[in-house]
């Protein structure tokens, strides 16, 4: 899975010490040079934020991130973002890389990043149109060793492309789907020192679609 960025570029570059200039920013050579060295961790060094740990520590920083210029209305649905068709920066990045950018990151050329706070999963759901009760094929699904959820049986597949949603199927109908939401009121208790659940509400819905 692709992380997909959208660096919003200054009108004019800022200086060192935090001051505008008069020089105006180009996507291609200014802004791309700059994310290339937060996210690729050339500056590290001069640096001693998590960035450097992450870079001397030999950890999963990226070794290489695509990247080009496109245009964008309100990119990732952030309504901060200009509704007008804008000049981005796209960039992506696998998922499971560390990436130096956070919803209020700025930088000498670039004015914010949107897209820093979808996951993986909504990622997955968009791109696969998984929307409500539906039907989906596992290809290669194999049983899930470790017990993530309260289901009974869970499958577990080594590649987002091991998921198919079945034209096939769309006749159909959805699936039927049972959902239990369960909420828990706690207390800090005097004696034990720790949270204790003192009451426990629960809304069943049985087989809605």
């Amino acid at each position: 899975m692709q992380r997909v960025l959208y660096v919003l570029p200054r009108q004019t570059k800022r200086a060192p010490n935090g001051h505008s200039t008069d020089k105006p920013v180009e996507i291609i050579l200014d802004v791309y040079h700059e994310v290339s060295n937060i996210l690729l961790g050339e500056r590290a060094q001069k640096c001693m934020g998590l960035g450097a740990i992450a870079m001397w520590s030999g950890s999963n920083l990226p070794t290489e991130f695509r990247a080009k210029k496109v245009v964008r209305s309100c990119p990732c649905g952030d309504t901060h973002a200009p509704r007008e068709p804008t000049d981005y920066l796209e960039v992506r990045i696998p998922y499971e890389k560390f990436v130096r950018f956070y919803p209020e990151s700025s930088g000498a050329t670039l004015s914010s990043v949107e897209g820093t706070l979808k996951s993986s999963s909504e990622a997955l759901c968009m791109k696969w149109k998984l929307r409500g009760p539906g039907w989906i094929q596992l290809n290669n699904a194999v049983p899930s060793q470790a017990r993530i959820s309260h289901a009974k049986f869970t499958l577990s597949v080594a590649s987002p492309n091991d998921l198919l949603v079945p034209v096939d199927l769309a006749a159909e109908g959805a699936a039927p789907v049972s959902a239990l939401c369960v909420s828990t009121k706690t207390v800090l208790s005097s004696k034990a020192g720790a949270n204790e659940v003192v009451m426990i509400s629960g809304l069943f819905l049985e087989m809605f679609l």
